[in-house]
């Protein structure tokens, strides 16, 4: 089984910068500067590239942590108001994912930015920057799941669980590779654009979905569950209706 590991905060001066939130930051800087590469690399503007990351990076957390507070724990908000800017205190992949990606929508329809070609760098480059956020999930231990002896277990204070934090993480092993296998330029000239994208859908939402059924339901502030399904599982859901869409397309427009 994996150790549970309890790293202690970096000091600067008075401050302290938890191992969470020091590998979010590190993981918005890579992405930064994989979005840039990737940009050049396609022959697209670096600078377009990197208002558009900081429009993402913004409106992600934001959005991540307001969607935390009234989806799985609205019971935060009612006791205290201000948590909507603790953004820290909570947060929720799929929330940041769909904030970030209404902006995105918003800020390149407002400057007459061509949306999948920017769209298809972001998602090269978040599959980067998500391997140090779920790397910062996973010392942070802040999603737990059931009680499990599984060999990739976590032994947690309280006994072995699955550690879906770290789960994803592992994953990002298998993203980053897909991504940059679609990327490569004989793919992107036989491909239409946008596959890079949808495949990308579907490759993050399907093993997510079933990793949600791991959570935990035995500590206090377990995550709310609406029909059985947690608001995650939902947002995978949309996420395969959104990528099956663009495929359908895809295959009438080829068939004509």
């Amino acid at each position: 089984m994996i150790p549970y590991l309890d790293l202690p905060p970096l000091r600067i001066g008075p401050y302290e910068l938890g191992s969470f939130g020091l590998l979010v930051w590190t993981g918005i800087i890579v992405g930064w500067f994989v979005a840039r590469w990737r940009a050049r690399q396609v022959g697209l503007d670096p600078g377009i590239t990197s208002s558009l990351v900081a429009v993402c990076a913004f409106f992600g957390l934001l959005g991540s942590h307001w969607v935390y507070l009234f989806a799985y724990h609205p019971e935060v908000f009612r006791h205290d108001p201000w948590s909507l800017i603790h953004i820290w205190q909570g947060m929720s992949s799929y929330g940041g994912m769909f904030s970030a990606g209404i902006a995105y929508a918003v800020f390149v329809r407002r400057w007459g930015i061509p949306f999948m070609p920017y769209a298809e760098v972001l998602t090269f480059a978040f599959t980067h920057g998500w391997f140090f956020g779920r790397l910062g999930c996973s010392t942070a231990h802040d999603h737990p799941g059931c009680p499990s002896k599984f060999w990739l277990a976590v032994k947690f204070p309280d006994g072995p669980r699955h550690d879906l934090g770290f789960y994803e993480w592992l994953l990002c092993f298998l993203w980053i590779p897909l991504v940059h296998w679609l990327g490569r330029q004989k793919r992107i000239d036989k491909s239409p654009p946008g596959t890079l994208i949808h495949t990308m859908l579907i490759a993050y939402g399907v093993p997510r979905f079933f990793l949600d059924f791991l959570r935990a339901d035995d500590l206090p502030n377990c995550d709310l569950r609406y029909a059985g399904l947690t608001p995650a599982q939902y947002g995978c859901i949309a996420f395969w209706l959104i990528a099956l869409r663009f495929f359908i397309r895809q295959r009438k427009r080829a068939a004509v």
